[in-house]
């Protein structure tokens, strides 16, 4: 008896095992759930080209086309830089501008030291008196200027020309007198500079004048006696 129930023991113990094992060497099988970005994927793939009538129908508005459009042609534009610009040397610049002044300067400084290299016509006046005083002066800076002075194209005196006036008296000859006053020299500054005038014998001014001269140079005014 105890032979028996060993045997069925035994033979329980062997069926549980079998069955332990077939259930460990069993797969389950999960299905694949398709996901959204495969989705979308498939759905961006199975697009196709729209036909003609398509895109004209898509480029109306309201019964209206609407232009096509086009891209920009940017080959001819340049591109902006704050840096392609080219600047002027300020250096360069400012030295320009002085040797412009130094050069008007300089031909200013020549013309005044040289005076007028052509013979100057003060004028002609007419008058009634017999006589008059020619007074003649530097109205500039003294600097030793001398003139030569001919009436009629007569010497008639050489004189050095100072700050106050000096001069000579003056009879006048029926029609045309013609007084010039050459210069003889520039002084140390140049040019030759004097201030002039005719008075009658009263005192009064006839004619007044002034002239910048170089070397040689006349300055000549005429007194008509009527």
């Amino acid at each position: 008896m105890k032979k028996l129930w060993c045997i069925l023991i035994l033979l329980i113990n062997l069926s549980l095992m079998a069955q332990v094992t077939d259930s460990n060497s069993q797969s389950t099988s999960i299905p694949a759930v398709e996901t959204e970005d495969e989705q979308n994927n498939s759905s961006v793939l199975d697009i196709q080209p729209l036909s003609q009538e398509e895109k004209n129908q898509n480029n109306k508005l309201n019964g209206m086309t609407l232009p096509e459009s086009r891209q920009l042609n940017t080959q001819n534009q340049e591109e902006f830089s704050m840096f392609g610009e080219e600047f002027g040397n300020p250096g360069e610049l400012y030295q320009n501008k002085v040797k412009k002044h130094n050069k008007q300067f300089e031909e200013e400084g020549e013309r005044r030291n040289n005076g007028n290299t052509t013979n100057q016509y003060l004028g002609d006046y007419r008058v009634k008196v017999g006589k008059v005083n020619v007074i003649y002066r530097d109205f500039a800076d003294p600097d030793g200027d001398r003139v030569k002075i001919f009436v009629n194209d007569e010497e008639v005196k050489m004189a050095v020309l100072r700050r106050n006036f000096d001069g000579f008296k003056l009879n006048l000859e029926k029609g045309f007198n013609k007084i010039d006053f050459q210069a003889l020299n520039q002084g140390r500054y140049g040019p030759n500079t004097a201030e002039l005038q005719i008075l009658d014998e009263h005192g009064n001014i006839i004619a007044a004048s002034q002239w910048n001269l170089a070397t040689g140079v006349k300055a000549t005014l005429i007194l008509v006696k009527e």
